[in-house]
């Protein structure tokens, strides 16, 4: 047992590393069969088993919260069943003669082919994941070899008190969610696979959801518009982040539906019974016509008649610019 190693996750990272073998080795006859995310496209373009590291992402929660320890790489003699390789080039022959493994081992075991490799140990989740030297792995499993000497450098996984998983239903369908630090959260798909690791590991689990958190349907909704992209690879959600938009769509609700006092040009097109532009012309060609006919017709009359059109003219446009319209802040051209 390596020092600082949580014994308590000890059992729960051997099933896990024989839950990706089964899966690799289902996936070599009936690929169809395995999800996609667990089996299939590598980052180099290359069709077969994920690597261990790209296989724990789409398992545990907050996997690429991972810090590098200070520490420099060792060269360690890393347990064979805690290990997670990925045998996407050479699948190891379980029927090679006596001869053929012993010079195969003597050659993964020499100081050449050690510094070629690099692991990284999980002390808290007692889980190594093979990069370089991968394939080896199942060779080393295959023939019930203990420890497979190579270069291990050192990444701690978040402390238990920090995340606190939910187990929920929704939709006539088990939810589970994962939260760190109260604020960002991952969806766990395959919960479980990764519930016996984190409860092992002393991961809180409840079949509550906090009351201040959003709930399940807006963490949905705003998922796609929240992720956290200060973490490479990451698909945590900002809690926060909805709150703060939840509440910014609020106050613009509310006060779009608050009533102000405005004129008649203020209001939106859609609320005015005629064009200002085309009543302003027709105004300003009235007023014109009044102002000749009260200056050059004679005429008790039609002094009177043009005196009240000016009148009239002049409420309108009083109507027009004052602030006398009472109306809900969402009709105005400018909301």
């Amino acid at each position: 047992m390596f020092s600082g190693t949580n014994r308590n996750t000890l059992q729960a990272a051997k099933d896990l590393v024989s839950l990706k073998l089964q899966i690799d080795e289902k996936g070599r006859t009936s690929p169809s069969d395995i999800p996609s995310d667990l089996h299939g496209p590598c980052s180099g373009g290359e069709y077969g088993p994920l690597f261990g590291d790209g296989f724990l992402h789409n398992i545990i929660p907050f996997y690429e919260y991972l810090e590098s320890s200070k520490k420099s790489i060792n060269v360690m003699n890393v347990p064979t069943l805690q290990t997670m390789g990925s045998s996407w080039r050479i699948w190891p022959d379980p029927n090679i003669s006596e001869e053929d493994k012993t010079n195969i081992l003597e050659r993964l075991c020499s100081d050449v082919e050690i510094k070629q490799t690099h692991y990284t140990h999980i002390p808290e989740l007692n889980l190594f994941i093979a990069h370089e030297g991968k394939n080896r792995v199942n060779f080393f499993r295959f023939h019930n070899i203990e420890y497979i000497p190579a270069r291990v450098a050192l990444e701690h996984y978040p402390a238990p008190e920090r995340i606190t998983v939910h187990t929920l239903e929704f939709a006539g369908q088990q939810d589970v969610w994962a939260v760190i630090d109260e604020q960002y959260a991952q969806k766990i798909n395959y919960f479980s696979y990764a519930l016996p690791l984190l409860r092992a590991y002393g991961v809180k689990i409840t079949d509550r959801w906090p009351e201040h958190f959003p709930d399940i349907i807006e963490l949905i909704a705003y998922s796609t518009n929240t992720i956290q992209s200060k973490i490479s690879n990451s698909h945590s959600i900002d809690l926060n982040d909805i709150q703060k938009k939840k509440k910014q769509k609020k106050d613009t609700y509310e006060r779009s539906e608050a009533y102000i006092n405005c004129n008649y040009i203020e209001l939106d097109t859609n609320y005015r019974l005629l064009s200002f532009v085309k009543l302003y012309i027709f105004l300003v060609i009235l007023f014109i016509i009044s102002f000749c006919l009260l200056l050059n017709i004679n005429s008790e009359f039609f002094e009177k008649f043009c005196i009240s059109l000016l009148s009239f003219i002049s409420a309108i446009f009083f109507f027009i610019t004052a602030p006398i319209i009472r109306c809900k802040r969402k009709n105005l051209r400018d909301k």
